[in-house]
């Protein structure tokens, strides 16, 4: 694709764990930035508590930048009090909320801020039918599940500007409300501590792969073992009108990350998506970025 050929307003959201990458996340050309809210998301991301989030926000927007909360937990029935304390608390600087749990919505809705909402299930949403749903609930988008091949992405997100894709980083294959390295270290009756580790790792019998894992007081997720990336993709997503696209750097070196950042905002703005991949790939020495299931699909 030749420099200036598509001209578009893009939305670029990049998960931030800390304060102080906030400069560099606006130079590699992110426009919005997602914070992990403790107390409130289910990520082995380090998170903030609201004060810090909300000061984080102000600073975003003299960055020119949006900010999004991330609040993805399962609220139990006693939690649910929680949402009420918080959507009080908001300041116009919180643009969106990642959530997955629908008392968030029904929460929302009581303060009328329905319209500030995104559906991040993960993997469950699917189809463009999806997408239309939540789009009739006047929410500012949805995130289509990263476990698609492409032709199934673009079948899903061409028809509704409200779709957004993740398109960089560990994609979450599962989550479960049960504490499973505690249970395992229980079982085998193991010293060590298994929870709020960002350095645990699962592996297959039969597969080279590990597959990033973690435990806190909401249960236990597990990442996809490869860096989904989607450098080559980008410009039939451009073409299919596709503009929002959601980034993650957990298990990734940061420096790498901000490049992986400044290549897609590049692709956006026209440049040869297999040139910026080949430098971004050069220049971080990072060999286990993959296409993920845009090639293939997850059942045959």
């Amino acid at each position: 694709m030749k420099k200036g050929t598509i001209k578009m307003q893009y939305t670029l959201t990049a998960l931030i764990e800390q304060k102080r990458d906030l400069p560099a996340l606006a130079n590699a050309g992110a426009t919005e930035i997602l914070i992990p809210l403790s107390g409130y998301s289910f990520t082995s991301a380090h998170k903030m508590n609201l004060q810090d989030a909300l000061d984080l926000a102000a600073s975003a927007h003299a960055f020119g930048m949006q900010a999004a909360l991330l609040v993805n937990k399962i609220f139990a029935q006693e939690e649910v009090n929680m949402l009420d304390d918080l959507f009080a608390y908001l300041s116009q600087d919180i643009t969106h909320l990642y959530f997955a749990d629908l008392a968030v919505l029904e929460t929302a809705r009581a303060h009328h801020m329905e319209n500030r909402l995104i559906y991040d299930p993960d993997t469950l949403l699917t189809s463009a039918e999806d997408i239309a749903f939540w789009h009739s609930c006047r929410l500012a988008g949805a995130v289509v599940s990263p476990l698609l091949t492409i032709e199934e992405t673009i079948d899903a997100a061409k028809t509704n500007r409200d779709a957004i894709l993740f398109i960089h980083g560990h994609p979450v294959l599962s989550r479960s409300r049960r504490p499973l390295l505690s249970s395992w270290k229980q079982a085998f009756s193991c010293m060590k501590e298994f929870k709020e580790r960002n350095d645990l790792f699962l592996q297959e019998a039969k597969r080279q792969g590990k597959m990033p894992v973690f435990e806190d007081e909401n249960g236990t997720i597990i990442y996809s073992d490869d860096r989904l990336e989607s450098w080559l993709e980008m410009n039939r997503f451009m073409q299919a009108g596709i503009c929002r696209y959601l980034l993650s750097g957990l298990y990734e070196d940061r420096l790498a990350y901000f490049e992986s950042i400044k290549g897609y905002s590049r692709i956006l703005h026209g440049e040869d998506a297999e040139t910026v991949r080949d430098e971004v790939m050069t220049g971080t020495g990072e060999k286990t970025y993959d296409s993920g299931y845009y090639h293939e699909k997850t059942v045959r």
